[in-house]
């Protein structure tokens, strides 16, 4: 068994497909197959069924996956160690930021890490964050940024700042007020992002910090979905009646 027929059987689970595994580990087909046949031999343990339309691992095949994981994320440490000491940094760090976020973030962060760490070979992909916290459990990512609440059993959750919770509101909306509060949220049916919107919990989070009789009902079907904050915001600007919408939470309600 060696490093690289570990590295092998991940990049199949990752991929389920031979021919994009093989290109993946800069081989051939035929040698994946080979490599894997002979892994399976070696521990008399079949680690994937293949059929002509699917790869998938085994029960068993499922733990050495997790485990070779594991090792493999262990002997790349070491050469992150032996640079540590010589005062280097360098290496790959692959980062996944959530697509609410990426815009904002992004710009600055990619310019100024570069120019820090010159060595490092930067990855970045968006995710939303049920998939960036299961490649962080699998060992796929080594950091995320998403939305903070989302945490799970063997991730390190550090906060990197604070936005300010803002309302839009129609000029001649009565509600001008110098702090908007829950409280100020008449009873009402809401005006919401997709859920493909991370940020569309944080509008319901507002509804729920309300006291309980004055609570808005966030109906399954709102009279507006719309998927960014541009769409709402025009939707305000245009609307004859007073509206309003928070741009950290996306939400817009009615008067």
């Amino acid at each position: 068994m060696t490093l690289q027929q570990l590295k092998y059987i991940v990049a199949i689970d990752r991929y389920r497909n031979f021919a994009k595994a093989a290109d993946a580990c800069g081989i051939s087909q035929p040698t994946l197959s080979a490599m894997l046949v002979k892994l399976e031999e070696e521990l008399d343990v079949r680690i994937f069924e293949r059929s002509n339309k699917s790869v998938t691992p085994t029960i068993a095949g499922e733990k050495i996956i997790r485990q070779a994981e594991r090792a493999i994320a262990e002997a790349e440490r070491i050469a992150e160690l032996v640079s540590e000491d010589k005062g280097d940094v360098a290496g790959e760090f692959n980062l996944s930021v959530g697509p609410t976020i990426a815009p904002y973030v992004l710009p600055k962060f990619i310019r100024h890490y570069i120019e820090a760490y010159p060595q490092v070979k930067l990855s970045i992909r968006e995710m939303k964050a049920d998939v960036m916290l299961s490649e962080l459990q699998l060992g796929h990512l080594d950091a995320g940024i998403a939305i903070s609440g989302n945490s799970r059993q063997g991730i390190l959750e550090v906060p990197l700042y604070t936005e300010k919770f803002m309302v839009y509101l129609a000029e001649d909306c009565w509600r001008k007020l110098p702090v908007f509060k829950p409280e100020n949220l008449e009873h009402e049916k809401m005006w919401i992002m997709k859920e493909a919107q991370c940020l569309r919990d944080s509008a319901f989070s507002f509804c729920k910090a309300r006291p309980l009789s004055l609570r808005c009902t966030c109906r399954s079907s709102p009279t507006v979905s719309a998927r960014t904050c541009v769409v709402l915001r025009v939707i305000i600007s245009r609307s004859a009646v007073c509206r309003s919408t928070s741009a950290r939470t996306t939400s817009v309600s009615r008067c």
